[in-house]
């Protein structure tokens, strides 16, 4: 009683599907007199319930398509594309193809080849502006990959829709597509494995021998199933339901198959629905049980899946506008007439060797599957050179502090970030859930070779988590002076390199009053020792604020605790806050002293920690507490470090 069911998956999941096919359905009946297919519909849908349209309210966005529940939504719509795909396989006589084969053969030869060579051309443009820093070849490939390949789901739908899977340019079209999207996923195989620190190039052979032995499998030993079971389904019967179990297993093996080798699970399903023999009442019969779900229901999920992770408005700039028409420029150019001139070759009348060129260049969510791919290759660790090894060990509570030091000495890590003993609650207090990793964080605070960070995990300004290719994130850093909140600030300049983070720095002053109340001189002797290392830190902010919008500056003036506390309140609408563990300085010493009711709750997230952690201060942000080692310069301030250093970051989780 009480809770609200948005929170649960199920309920989550009905209320999404259900605004999806009313809000497509309405789309698609607008689209109609455009004789514009469903598809569109879909596409555009999810478009304006994403963050470009509706989806710029986050209160609707985390609400009704929080980013976790995506996870749910896409494995609802890749089981809906599977299907899809092996529904197309149906259609399709293989009979047909391989009268075109040699055509398709020479026109996805060549509707590859000129748009990759083009990619390739702009690369080095975007090398040369956006891109800079990033691995040559990888990024060659990648971009070559993005631009060359032809959406085959998105085609398949759309001709299925048009009626044209059956006519010879459609049938031409599938074709070409298929060898297409195998050859362009042999290519991201070979991309990945060109941007991977160990792998070899060779896994590109391998993905290709793996699929081309999958792919002779299947023609010997599915066939034979097929035969079998439609030999014992007569017509103007109705298929057995062990038999449709049995295709749905071998539909979703075929899939899982292919995705292990590296292709993809649709190209599995693709080659088990086209090898089922046309022969007979058993490909229609099946075609009629799955087509209305999958068509109707699971489809349309996939599709605006990838309106929901498009936002048009993070376009801005003339440089960007730019880069995006030549871009669309050279990918839509190179297809058509890449495949224009084959086809013209392989005597295909013109208007035909149009068309096809314009099918061809179907774009869709595979596209945009690659560039993901190609971006959580390069996001972080290229960019700011931090290298993140996530780890897992089993280890028991009273050695697992020495398992964590011992790890972070031998990977000459520079820092660790440890969990926070206590976990939110729905009210947004908090509750101890593990009180043992209270215990470790205090050893490891105490004995770490390296900086620590305690991590309050408040969801990063909300309860979704996202994806790091995702990530768009507002970083705090509160700055009183002192080597801790020095290294909070190195570390906070680090994430601000990701080009999803801004980074806010307020400088926390002490006015004349303060400085001038009694009782405040035994301080000085801090301000005058940290002056110099707080002096560096603030100087490269500053000059960083200037070249980089990013990154704003900001100075605050106070004269008593409330005014800290206010303070820091006017900076609460941010996704994280980063802050030291012992702040110095005059300000510094007036929150410690003003705030011993909190401080002593959990010493170990220091005076401002416990601020931001506590009842009294309402904020959705989350919480990284920092504390420098004293012998440790890797994440000093930048104008120290040497930045063509590799920083190691060991986080632990529970």
């Amino acid at each position: 009683m009480g809770d609200n069911p948005l929170e649960y998956a199920l309920p989550l999941a009905i209320v999404q599907i259900v605004l999806v096919l009313i809000l497509t359905r309405f789309l698609a009946f607008l689209f109609k007199p455009l004789r514009q297919p469903r598809v569109i519909a879909e596409i555009v849908g999810g478009i304006i319930l994403g963050p470009s349209l509706i989806g710029r309210n986050t209160k609707f966005l985390n609400t009704i398509f929080p980013a976790k529940s995506l996870t749910v939504l896409d494995t609802l719509a890749n089981l809906g594309l599977l299907f899809f795909l092996f529904l197309v396989g149906l259609e399709l006589d293989l009979k047909a193809i391989k009268k075109t084969g040699k055509k398709a053969l020479c026109i996805a030869a060549a509707g590859i080849s000129l748009p990759f060579v083009l990619g390739i051309g702009t690369s080095f443009a975007l090398r040369a502006t956006i891109s800079k820093g990033v691995e040559k070849l990888p990024f060659i490939v990648f971009m070559g990959v993005a631009l060359s390949i032809t959406a085959f789901p998105v085609l398949a739908r759309i001709l299925a829709e048009l009626k044209l899977l059956t006519t010879d340019v459609g049938r031409m079209a599938m074709s070409a597509a298929a060898v297409n999207d195998v050859a362009a996923w042999i290519l991201l195989a070979l991309a990945i494995a060109l941007s991977g620190d160990s792998s070899s190039p060779m896994v590109s052979l391998w993905v290709l021998l793996c699929g081309t032995g999958f792919v002779v499998f299947c023609y010997f030993v599915i066939p034979p199933i097929f035969r079998w079971m439609a030999k014992r389904c007569p017509e103007g019967e109705p298929i057995k339901e062990l038999y449709v179990c049995v295709t749905f297993a071998l539909v979703l093996v075929a899939g899982l198959a292919t995705d292990a080798v590296g292709i993809h699970a649709l190209f599995g399903a693709f080659v088990v629905g086209i090898l089922v023999p046309k022969e007979g009442p058993f490909a229609v019969d099946m075609v009629e049980k799955v087509e209305d779900l999958v068509s109707s229901l699971l489809l349309p999920l996939y599709f605006v899946s990838s309106g929901l992770k498009t936002n048009v408005a993070t376009i801005s700039g003339a440089q960007s506008w730019g880069l995006l028409v030549l871009v669309i420029l050279t990918a839509c150019s190179g297809k058509i007439l890449g495949t224009l001139g084959v086809s013209l070759l392989c005597k295909i009348p013109f208007q035909d060797s149009l068309a096809l060129g314009i099918i061809m260049n179907t774009k869709g969510l595979v596209e945009i599957i690659v560039l993901n791919i190609g971006k959580d290759r390069k996001a972080f660790q290229q960019l700011s050179q931090v290298s993140i090894r996530p780890m897992t060990a089993i280890s028991t509570f009273t050695t697992m502090h020495e398992d964590i030091i011992k790890s972070a000495d031998r990977k000459n890590t520079a820092m660790i970030i440890l969990p926070f003993h206590k976990h939110q609650k729905w009210d947004g207090t908090f509750e101890t859930t593990r009180a043992e990793f209270r215990v470790v964080n205090k050893r490891v605070l105490e004995q770490a070779p390296c900086s620590v960070g305690i991590f309050v995990d408040r969801g990063l300004g909300g309860t979704t988590h996202i994806a790091a290719s995702n990530v768009c994130s507002e970083l705090t850093v509160v700055f009183f002076g002192g080597s801790d909140d020095c290294e909070a600030l190195a570390f906070g300049l680090r994430m601000a390199e990701h080009p999803g983070n801004s980074l806010k720095v307020v400088h926390f002053l002490p006015s004349s009053k303060l400085l001038n109340d009694d009782g405040k001189d035994n301080v000085r002797v801090d301000v005058v020792s940290s002056e110099n290392e707080n002096n560096k830190a603030i100087f490269e902010v500053k000059e960083k604020s200037s070249k980089d919008d990013s990154i704003k500056y900001v100075e605050r003036f106070v004269d008593s605790f409330r005014d800290v506390v206010e303070g820091v309140r006017d900076f609460n609408r941010c996704n994280l806050f980063l802050v030291g563990r012992t702040a110095q300085g005059v300000v510094g010493e007036c929150l410690s002293n003003s705030n011993v009711s909190v401080k002593s709750e959990c010493p170990e997230l220091g005076a401002l920690g416990n601020l931001l952690v506590s009842s009294e201060f309402s904020t959705t942000a989350s919480v990284l507490i920092v504390q420098q080692h004293q012998n440790h310069q890797m994440f000093s301030t930048p104008t120290t470090s040497n930045p063509t250093n590799d920083h190691k970051v060991e986080v632990v989780s529970e």
